[in-house]
């Protein structure tokens, strides 16, 4: 995927976000949807408008396993699923803000309107969707028709039912208007607002020439740190310690509508995740899943405040299913920092402050 999205919100007071006009940064990025025939009933008014409901619900019903498109006589093992599509969005905004907190963290938010990225890919012609139609992929076979009375074998794959749907319609399409918003919280080192033992050593200020850029940091959704299971190490749940705060470096959040998504932990499941941060960046030159790179930092007090990076993050959504809803973020920013005061919601968290005692907060 060459561009990236980037949606959401994790903040604050109505009041401290709308302020008319005043949006500073650029984000050049994309989203990519994961829609199935699980979870393409969850995705109206967002992937398309309501009057088209019934179409999507039909370009993805009765999608049987089939035999990929390089292999007629395959067995029942190699079959695939061909009810799967990923619909990618690219956008360019300059709807970006780039905050200091109360608490002193960095806080980028980006938003993202549907409508205006189907408008952007509609007055190009489609440039980017020749992938909806590759016919060496499932989604993009070539078929009689879209309608499920067409024979399963003999209809076109749902990407390219997809395609035609939204090139026959797109006045719909342009129309919608669901604010997607991703926020990144990143914790700069400092003051901590819980001192627990564990942070005890870590430096209790903090000026920017301390850190070297670019520098990728690590994406924690959920605050809890690697638990050892047996011999292999995962990411703990609710029930887990959480990840120290002088640990969390990066919070990301993304909001649709009210639905919030959770994220993958640190790309847990993205086939990336065996490799360092410093093997992937030099690999393929992008972000892992659930990295964060800030290539330039300056900070208010020291001038003109600004953040410059690039992120790849994933969220799953429960509110496209579990099975199979999930969204891929990726882009780059260049935010102007500014010091206004703005509420960020935190994660949930239980930190013990000594455990020995057996306080908490």
């Amino acid at each position: 995927m060459s561009r990236t999205l980037n949606p959401l919100l994790l903040l604050l007071p109505i009041a401290g976000l709308a302020l008319p006009g005043c949006f500073w940064g650029e984000v050049d990025g994309g989203a990519r949807f994961t829609v199935s025939g699980a979870n393409v009933s969850q995705y109206v008014d967002l992937l398309y408008p309501t009057d088209r409901q019934a179409e999507w619900e039909a370009i993805f019903a009765d999608r049987p396993t089939l035999c990929p498109p390089d292999d007629e006589g395959c067995d029942n093992e190699d079959r695939e699923r061909s009810d799967v599509v990923d619909l990618f969005l690219r956008y360019d905004t300059t709807r970006v803000r780039g905050l200091l907190t109360q608490k002193g963290d960095l806080q980028i938010t980006a938003h993202l309107d549907v409508g205006q990225a189907y408008k952007a890919l509609i007055d190009d012609s489609f440039d980017d969707w020749d992938y909806l139609t590759r016919t060496d992929r499932m989604h993009g076979a070539a078929g009689d028709a879209c309608d499920s009375s067409v024979d399963a074998e003999d209809r076109s794959g749902v990407g390219r039912c997809v395609f035609s749907e939204i090139e026959a319609n797109d006045p719909g399409y342009r129309k919608l208007d669901e604010d997607i918003r991703l926020v990144m919280l990143v914790n700069l080192p400092g003051e901590d607002d819980v001192r627990s033992v564990e942070c005890q050593d870590r430096a209790r200020t903090f000026a920017s020439d301390d850190w070297e850029y670019p520098r990728a940091l690590l994406v924690n959704y959920d605050a809890t740190g690697p638990i050892e299971d047996g011999d292999d190490s995962k990411y703990g749940g609710e029930d887990d310690p959480p990840l120290p705060l002088c640990d969390v470096e990066v919070f990301s959040r993304l909001n649709v509508a009210t639905q919030v998504f959770g994220g993958d932990f640190f790309g847990e499941g993205d086939e990336n995740t065996n490799l360092t941060i410093e093997e992937g960046l030099s690999a393929t030159d992008e972000p892992l899943v659930g990295s964060v790179i800030i290539e330039e930092l300056t900070l208010p007090s020291e001038g003109q405040g600004r953040a410059k990076g690039k992120y790849h993050l994933a969220f799953t959504a429960q509110r496209f299913s579990e099975a199979d809803g999930k969204v891929v973020i990726e882009g780059s920013f260049d935010t102007e920092v500014r010091l206004d005061p703005v509420a960020v919601d935190d994660p949930d968290r239980e930190i013990d402050l000594d455990p020995e005692a057996g306080g908490e907060l």
